[in-house]
């Protein structure tokens, strides 16, 4: 809530007219709640983001507005952005891996995907493996194929036998700085720089090839306060209101102009 009121400060000067309500939750209530209330004809929120896996219930509800009117849709690089253009992307999530130095070195991580099968110290419980593999996984898919990832995943759960974690990606990060496991899969590297930064022992870790995610923004089609969610969503998107979000949150922003590795936490 204070990352919110502190991104949407320059938002509120230009149109103090308009009052913003922030709910922060897990996919169940970020996403799923609001979507049962659509299919019900009734409206819990205006303005989605996160929306994630879960894009495509969205898509075949037909519950999503077209963002093409706005002027700043314009402004995401190809592939940032629905065709159709039901979602926008707010920011790039590279989803790599979370380790606790003290237990694993940056030595020893895997360089490539195919060499966490063999690290002896992620095996048998030193892993944490995330519940959200379409953040890691679906990139892998595209850029390897089916045949390999449905095999890698096999070996993942025989040969390596991680820790099946139920909670977020941002809590995965926080119990490997704890120690609860050596290493994490998926972790967000804006995520790991801001414990980092905090004296956590933590680092991150990418083996290549690097999967990227988007994270999408939707407006709920006959939304109440449409047209003030269209405002809030054109300022979003805006080259303001990115930097906005990079400034309070450190997340990479979306924009073409501001696409590049001075947004990253961890260039290299």
């Amino acid at each position: 809530d204070k990352q919110f009121r502190k991104m949407s400060e320059s938002f509120s000067q230009r149109y103090p007219f308009i009052k913003l309500v922030y709910t922060r939750g897990n996919s169940t209530t970020r996403v799923q709640k609001p979507l049962i209330a659509f299919r019900e004809g009734r409206y819990i929120a205006d303005l989605l983001t996160g929306i994630g896996g879960s894009i495509f219930l969205f898509r075949e509800a037909k519950a999503l507005t077209n963002l093409k009117v706005l002027p700043n849709f314009g402004k995401l690089p190809d592939g940032m952005h629905s065709e159709s253009g039901i979602w926008a992307g707010l920011r790039t999530r590279y989803w790599c891996m979370s380790y606790n130095p003290k237990l694993i070195s940056k030595a020893e991580m895997p360089k490539r995907w195919e060499d966490l099968l063999t690290t002896a110290k992620l095996k048998d419980g030193k892993l944490a493996l995330g519940r959200l593999p379409q953040l890691w996984l679906l990139p892998l898919w595209g850029d390897k194929g089916e045949a390999w990832t449905t095999n890698y995943m096999k070996k993942i759960f025989t040969d390596v036998r991680p820790q099946r974690r139920k909670e977020g990606m941002n809590a995965l990060v926080n119990l490997v700085a704890a120690g609860e496991y050596n290493a994490a899969v998926a972790s967000a590297g804006y995520r790991v720089k801001y414990l980092q930064d905090k004296g956590a022992p933590v680092d991150w870790h990418c083996p290549e090839p690097v999967p990227v995610a988007i994270s999408e923004a939707g407006i709920m089609k006959g939304a109440p306060n449409i047209h003030a969610a269209y405002l809030y969503m054109n300022w979003l998107l805006s080259k303001e209101g990115q930097l906005a979000q990079f400034a309070t949150s450190v997340e990479p922003p979306a924009h073409k102009e501001l696409f590049n590795k001075g947004f990253l936490s961890f260039p290299k």
